[in-house]
């Protein structure tokens, strides 16, 4: 990426695409919890910071400026993926798809504890499945191995031989554009990019407290995803919806 997002708050001057800056100020919510997550630790420990929500003017694009350090946000792992018949629904169905596509090496981006992997080879025979992860945390005998940082060039360029994978990081991701520029530079045209993002417009329509937040820090709906896709070069050949709430 351009920007050190590591240690530093980063302004985003220009909306997530990075079209152009127009922005108004939509709310300001002084003094929010940091960490998407639960400590034993006392309240009055908690890292707080101004949840600064803004739209650009010209495009309707809803965004968190300024984004905080990575450090600072993925500072240890939470239970997020982990907890809840639903997530593991998800897990299983996401692994079952994986299998239709005939891959034979995964490079997963952001894959937490490794939850997937293990749903895949529990369906076919193990293959090699490498994890990049900020917090690696892996569940019990994981036949995955894992490396311990985010995904950036020189990691992309090692594993081109790989088919990427991610799932519920897209809409992390600070800088869409450089990182769908990575993955463009990465995946082999005979590879396949496989991945899963939350349905953020659905969650929008009911109102789910935790659809913005200081780890989503854009709305991405479908439109936004593909419209990524195809500046970057991405044909999609297969799209599933994974589970629709009534």
């Amino acid at each position: 990426m351009k920007y050190n997002l590591l240690n530093k708050k980063f302004n985003r001057d220009k909306n997530f695409l990075s079209i152009e800056k127009n922005f108004k100020l939509l709310k300001s919510l002084k003094k929010f919890p940091v960490f998407m997550g639960v400590t034993n630790k006392s309240p009055n420990t908690d890292k707080t910071e101004d949840m600064n929500w803004y739209i650009d003017k010209k495009y309707g694009l809803v965004q968190l400026k300024p984004v905080l350090p990575l450090s600072l946000i993925y500072q240890s792992t939470h239970t997020s993926g982990t907890v809840g018949k639903l997530w593991d629904l998800h897990h299983q169905k996401f692994a079952e798809f994986i299998k239709t596509q005939n891959i034979n090496k995964v490079f997963e981006i952001g894959g937490a504890k490794g939850i997937l992997a293990e749903k895949y080879f529990n369906l076919k025979k193990k293959i090699p499945w490498i994890i990049i992860e900020p917090n690696p945390h892996p569940v019990k005998n994981c036949r995955a191995k894992f490396i311990k940082g985010f995904y950036n060039n020189k990691l992309g360029k090692k594993y081109k031989d790989y088919h990427f994978i991610h799932s519920h990081v897209f809409e992390h991701v600070y800088d869409p554009n450089s990182f769908m520029k990575m993955l463009s530079l990465h995946v082999k045209k005979d590879h396949k990019l496989i991945f899963s993002i939350p349905n953020m417009r659905q969650m929008l329509i009911k109102k789910y407290s935790n659809f913005l937040n200081f780890e989503h820090t854009y709305y991405l709906n479908e439109k936004l995803c593909e419209y990524l896709l195809k500046k970057y070069g991405f044909k999609i050949l297969k799209k599933k919806i994974f589970y629709e709430r009534s």
